[in-house]
């Protein structure tokens, strides 16, 4: 089962097969895709990086996904809920990433986001079935 699946299966569809999150319309929950790879341990809690400002906000053609992360960042910031999805890179070294699998059983809860090294980073919190996240909540 790849991303797009899964998203469709949390009621919240990617525009496109290579968008970077989506929100449930129902409740206005936000999903994000995540690296596995970029999770650190920051202050002892676990951390994603969700911006990278150096290598997409100042390009002439910026990636088109990129300000709808920023909208799905500044809706966290609002409060409203979040879930990721994560998904383990083909080739992390690679300029443009491709998808090689995705955790597909589980998503989980994102937390606090802090400013680390110039970047956004999200709280990575504890794994729910892909079940129990798909109900809208209420």
């Amino acid at each position: 089962m790849g991303q797009v699946t899964i998203f469709a299966q949390l009621g919240a569809p990617l525009e496109k097969h290579n968008s970077w999150g989506a929100v449930r319309q129902a409740d206005g929950v936000v999903f994000l895709t995540l690296w596995e790879d970029r999770i650190r341990t920051i202050d002892g809690v676990r951390y994603g990086r969700i911006t990278h400002h150096g290598k997409f906000a100042k390009k002439r053609v910026p990636n088109p996904e990129y300000p709808k992360r920023l909208e799905h960042v500044d809706r966290i910031r609002k409060g409203h809920p979040c879930y990721l999805v994560i998904n383990k890179a083909r080739d992390t070294e690679a300029i443009t990433r491709s998808v090689g699998s995705v955790i597909q059983d589980e998503v989980f809860v994102g937390g606090k986001l802090i400013e680390h090294d110039g970047e956004t980073w999200i709280e990575v919190g504890k794994g729910v079935p892909i079940e129990h996240a798909s109900a809208p909540l209420t």
